[in-house]
Formats: C-alpha cells, structure tokens, sequence
C-alpha cells in the first residue's frame, strides 16, 4: 500500500510539475550576493548589462517589451560561449542571428550572449534563473571548462558520494523525493555553514603563481565533477519548470596542439623511479629525429612506468600523429588531458555526465567536439578549429552558428519556407566580418597572447592566499 501511494504521487508531481520542487539551494555552497545581471534602462527601453557586470560579460542586452514576433533566445556558458579571445560580435550567437534572420525575415530575434569569462556552473544557476524571468524561447547551455577555477572545499559528510547503491540513485531522481527535500530544505537547519563565494569570479590563475596551487587530489576533483552534474541536472529542472525548451552543449576542446597545463608524477614516485624514467625520457630525445619508432617506444615505457604523467602522454601522441597513427595519437592526447593536473578542458567524465542527462531528462544536444572532429583532418582536434586550449576560431564559431540555427529550425520553430543556401549565408557572413571595428581582430589577437600567459600561471594578479592550497587540485 505505501508503495503503491508512492507512485501515485509520482505520477501526480510528474504531471502538475509544482515549481517548489525546483528550489534555488545548492547544498555544495553557497555566494556572498548576487547581483542581478541586467538592469531596465528607462531611456532606452532596453534591459542592459550592469556595470558590476562588465568584468566578465560583453555589454549585450534585449528590448524590455517583447513583441508577439520576436524569438528570443538566451546563451549561457563561459567564456568560448562569449566569443573570447575576440568578442561577443564573432561568437556563434551572433553568426546564428545572421541565420535566422535569414530564414525567418518575418521574425525578429534576440540572441542575447551571456557567456561569462571564467563562470563554472555553479554560477550560472542563479543567472539562468534570473534568464527565466525575461520571457525566453530557448535557453542554450554551454558548460563545462570551468570548473576547476574557483579555490572552494566541500563538506567531506556532504553529497560528494558516487557511491550511492541503486536505490539512493533512483530516489534522488524522483519526484517524492525531490519534493520531500524541497520542503524541509528551509524548515531544516543546514548541518554545517557552506563554503561561500563572492559575487566576483576568482580564478586561482588570476593569482600570481596561481599554478603552483594546482596538485593532484581525487576526492577533491570528484566532488567537483558530481557538483558539476547537479548544477546542470539543476539548470534543466529550472527550464522544464519555466516550460522553456532547453539546448544542451556538450563543448568543443583542443586535443593535438594543446598540451597539458601541468603534470605531476604519481604520488608512490621513488627516486630510483625518476631516475630510471628521466632516463628513458632522455634515450627518447636522442632517437627523435633518426629513428622515431624508438622514441615512441621509449616514451611508451615511460608511461608504463608512470601512467600519471600527463606531458608524456601527450609527447607520445605528437609522435605517433607524426607517423599517421591517428586514433593511437587520439587516445594519447585525450589521456593527456585527463591526467592534466590542473584542468582547463571539460574531462570525459562531465562530458559523459552531459550526455546522460540529456538523455535521461529529454533534452536535446548538440555534441560540440563531435562537430569540430567532422571539420578538422584526421578527427583529432587541434588549430584548425580551436585557436587555444578551449577558444574556437571564427571559423569554428561559424560551424556552431550553423548547424545550431538548422536545429533550432528544426526543433523549436516552424520550418522555414526556404532554407539559405551556402552561398548566401557565406556572403551574409562576409558582410558583418567586414563590419567588424578596426581594432577587433588586433585585440583578439593580444587576448590571446595574454590568455596563454594566463594559463601557464604568469598572472600578475595578488599573490594567492597561504592556507588555501591543501584543498584544490586533482
């Protein structure tokens, strides 16, 4: 009989879908303010970026009236969704305007990019909320490469737990459950206060020596990747509750020109060890150019001896990319990136989490990296798509814009009467390129060089505070 009520229940909360399930605690942490990230400029009749704001967004906004026309969509994510190293002018939002606009000349939209330079998903949560509140069509999310930024700890009693059993697993899906916690989130005293965070990001490699701070340590890493699922899992519930379809983006990252940030030995490293591993790393220095194939037998020894290392991995898959031996290189590179000690590409285990979500919640997805494979020689990944680590080129952003404007034709409107052909979405595309500033390309261009300093800890930002280091890294 109580089982029997359960389901009752369920079905019950499934089908009425009552907004106090979605509530706002993070039971991970927790911010010092939030403030609202635009503001209604009377004048203009427009809602407008804040200036606390400027820091990390792009001064994008959108008409205050919404006409019975207009398609508006939000764009959440980092900053690969805000278009950096350029801008919000050459990100993919902006080259699918141009595409829509096209195919819809009936419709007015409004894409309003809200990437955040260095903003993890845990902030974008109360900004998709405040999104919600603005009439969206579409929200698109993009997250992903950020969450390993931010210096923060966890409650170690906390939900930090994958190992759950089956039972916990299915209960913290259901709806009597979700329900239960919602009611008593607030008539419950929290345990033990959360760690909080400021209104402004505070990315350790802002810090001077920021990268130093980076060190390997697995709990810590995979409190974060399951935080990261329940922000997402948290975003999609706040759509479904909203009814406001959602677009999830697994993203693109750089495989075969981007080598790992850091890399550290694993922890039972002995001194005979480094002593015999410097060895073979020496024996395959010497071989490079005569003889590769005994390189890459060197280096496969030393990963053998050393599985942690990431920069091996990733010299290993440069020379075994040199002798076509593609997919080898692939699985090099990508092992390369998961044991980067400090993370600034999404691992495979979140993108994993991605899918699963969208599969399980129904939400439709659009797999970034696939779609940059399809488009770069050989499927491995590198500066013909991506410009650094994470960024796409202009180019890239184009491909995005594309293939996510014919989706959105396809899943969320009405089919257009006439699809744009190639050739006049290339000469749209040409026309607002050469109506971008002057300045545009040039300072793109010294992001960029200050974005890769960025990431090899060269900040010259305040040095970080002592005492914080023992609870970051993987």
């Amino acid at each position: 009989m109580p089982f029997a009520a359960w389901i009752a229940l369920e079905g019950l909360l499934h089908l009425h879908h009552p907004g106090f399930l979605h509530y706002q605690h993070d039971p991970w942490l927790g911010f010092s303010a939030h403030i609202p990230l635009w503001h209604h400029n009377t004048e203009t009749g427009r809602y407008e970026l804040a200036k606390s704001h400027g820091y990390a967004f792009e001064p994008t906004g959108f008409s205050y009236h919404k006409s019975e026309d207009t398609f508006r969509i939000f764009c959440l994510g980092g900053s690969t969704v805000q278009g950096r190293p350029y801008g919000h002018l050459s990100a993919f939002p902006a080259w699918m305007k141009i595409w829509l606009e096209k195919a819809y000349p009936r419709k007015t939209f409004e894409i309003i990019n809200v990437g955040g330079v260095s903003y993890a998903s845990y902030r974008l949560v109360p900004i998709l909320k405040e999104c919600l509140a603005h009439q969206p069509d579409l929200i698109i999310l993009c997250t992903g490469h950020n969450e390993f930024l931010e210096n923060r700890s966890y409650d170690p009693r906390g939900m930090g737990n994958d190992d759950v059993g089956p039972w916990m697993e299915w209960s913290s899906r259901s709806k009597v459950f979700e329900a239960f916690t919602a009611l008593t989130q607030h008539a419950l005293p929290t345990r033990k206060p959360l760690p909080r965070l400021g209104a402004k990001v505070q990315a350790m490699l802002d810090f001077e020596r920021g990268l130093e701070q980076y060190h390997r340590n697995e709990a810590w890493a995979s409190e974060v990747e399951t935080h990261f699922r329940d922000n997402v899992q948290t975003m999609i519930r706040q759509c479904q509750a909203g009814h406001v379809p959602m677009l999830l983006l697994n993203p693109c990252f750089n495989l075969k020109d981007s080598p790992p940030f850091k890399s550290e030995h694993r922890p039972d490293w002995t001194p005979e060890q480094a002593t015999a591993w410097s060895q073979l790393i020496s024996s395959a220095r010497e071989h490079l150019q005569e003889d590769p194939d005994e390189s890459i037998h060197q280096l496969s020894l030393a990963t053998s001896m050393d599985p942690r290392f990431a920069r091996t991995w990733y010299d290993l898959g440069k020379l075994l990319f040199g002798k076509a031996r593609w997919q080898e290189a692939k699985a090099c590179f990508q092992r390369a990136l998961e044991e980067d000690v400090c993370p600034l590409r999404i691992r495979n285990k979140m993108r994993q989490s991605l899918e699963a979500m969208a599969q399980t919640e129904g939400v439709p997805m659009l797999d970034l990296q696939s779609l940059a494979e399809a488009h770069t020689p050989w499927g491995v990944t590198g500066e013909s798509f991506l410009v650094d680590h994470v960024h796409p080129s202009i180019s890239g952003h184009q491909i995005i814009a594309q293939t996510l404007a014919a989706q959105i034709a396809l899943d969320f409107l009405p089919r257009p009467r006439q699809w744009p052909s190639t050739q006049e979405i290339e000469s749209l595309f040409a026309d607002h390129y050469q109506k971008l500033p002057p300045s545009y390309l040039a300072e793109g261009l010294q992001r960029l060089e200050n974005l890769r300093a960025w990431t090899q800890g060269k900040a010259d930002g305040p040095v970080l505070e002592s005492g914080l280091s023992h609870r970051n890294g993987l």
